[in-house]
């Protein structure tokens, strides 16, 4: 195999943020990024797939390539992936790869927020919003960037502030818009 470490590539590509992970055969994480999408899909997706390229490209040979998320089936075509799943199923598997006692998600994606029922690691039931962004990831951002006390910037993954809860890093409660729902 000429010390190629043999990987899998996932790809999510969703309305805010889009990312790319290479993992191992035991499910250690070996590069990650996270971009936004910013309405251009594929070119997140291209720049994630050359920034872990740079990074371990020359030290892996990828085995199987997964795509899910809003853009699944463009990226999946793109990038000629293995398997294309809808973000319920690709959350359900993982939970239940990593705890196989989880019995509940929930997702708080751009354009939607999940709840996601398992039995035994199978999905059982489900429901999405579907009428109001509220609760949404980029209602919360638009909400919070409009709080002088709070940016969404300090709550992304990575930032040093994370394991604060937002509301220790605010003076005073903010002001939630919700006239951005219609009954």
């Amino acid at each position: 195999m000429d010390g190629l470490i043999e990987v899998y590539l996932g790809v999510d590509v969703g309305s805010v943020s889009t990312n790319v992970v290479v993992i191992d055969k035991n499910m250690r994480v070996l590069s990650k990024r996270y971009l936004p999408t910013a309405g251009r899909p594929i070119e997140a997706v291209k720049q994630g797939l050359a920034e872990v390229g740079e990074e371990i490209g020359s030290r892996v040979k990828i085995l199987g390539a997964g795509t899910t998320g809003s853009g699944r089936y463009l990226t999946g075509n793109m990038i000629g992936a293995d398997v294309i799943r809808n973000e319920i199923t690709a959350q359900a598997t993982a939970a239940a790869a990593i705890d196989p006692t989880v019995d509940t998600i929930f997702e708080i994606g751009g354009q939607d927020s999940k709840y996601i029922s398992l039995r035994d690691g199978a999905v059982v039931d489900f429901e999405m919003n579907k009428a109001c962004a509220a609760g949404t990831g980029s209602f919360l951002e638009e909400q919070l960037n409009g709080s002088a006390s709070v940016s969404s910037r300090s709550l992304r993954p990575g930032r040093s502030n994370q394991s604060r809860p937002a509301g220790s890093v605010s003076a005073a409660p903010c002001s939630w818009n919700l006239t951005s729902c219609t009954p």
